[in-house]
């Protein structure tokens, strides 16, 4: 989807696009106008519900279009942009798994594991008590989920999330390096066409403020520089 964006000065909007049977959110994004500049953003969905509400406020007065701070076009379907890099069935397979999970969240329940065919197991908590929404078993596989921290989030996000657990055990050589299960998280998630911003977010949200998150993101952002990973920029 595209939405055109103009303002006769500088503003930030806010966009918030959800569900309208349960309001679960598929995006929230701060867009940047210039002034008296045309703007047109671009917010993939690979995955969408059957009918999706978009809400678009002035972020600095929380006003609607009503306030005239600025003008909004004609909502474009277009076709999904996806990144070139490849992936296997297994992470397919996953990605999959992870979408279930993450559209059906507000109605699993905690204290459950949720499986795929014996490969991918899933444990659904409450709450983990932890900094981090989720986190995966070092040797056992399995990856345990915050439910209060899920639904916090936007339904992209929760996928990233757990792409980035389930690349530490299945995909990368070293189980313990952060900065390569973002990236391998990242291929996958762009791959499919997911938008890059909300990736952006999950992470930034969870990394803490010390010199190592900036080196992740920085890392991120030259990888999908090198490998033109970019689909709405």
């Amino acid at each position: 989807m595209e939405l055109t964006l103009q303002s006769a000065g500088a503003r930030n909007i806010f966009v918030t696009g959800y569900d309208t049977q349960n309001n679960d959110p598929y995006f929230r994004r701060i867009c940047e106008l210039e002034r008296g500049k045309r703007h047109t953003f671009y917010f993939g969905m690979p995955i969408s519900p059957k009918q999706l509400k978009v809400q678009i406020f002035d972020q600095d007065n929380r006003l609607f279009l009503q306030a005239r701070t600025f003008q909004l076009g004609e909502p474009r379907i277009v076709p999904l942009k996806t990144s070139t890099v490849a992936m296997n069935q297994q992470d397919a397979d996953f990605l999959k798994f992870a979408e279930c999970m993450a559209v059906d969240m507000p109605t699993l329940q905690p204290g459950k594991d949720y499986v795929l065919d014996g490969r991918f197991k899933i444990q659904l908590f409450e709450d983990l008590d932890t900094s981090t929404p989720a986190r995966i078993h070092s040797q056992h596989d399995y990856i345990q989920v915050s439910k209060v921290d899920f639904l916090k989030m936007t339904i992209p996000r929760r996928i990233v999330i757990l792409l980035h657990e389930y690349a530490h055990n299945f995909i990368n050589e070293d189980k313990e390096n952060e900065s390569e299960a973002d990236l391998h998280a990242l291929s996958i998630y762009l791959s499919s066409g997911y938008p890059f911003m909300e990736a952006i977010y999950a992470f930034t949200k969870i990394f803490h403020d010390n010199d190592q998150s900036v080196e992740r993101l920085q890392w991120m952002r030259e990888f999908m520089e090198k490998h033109q990973l970019y689909t709405d920029k």
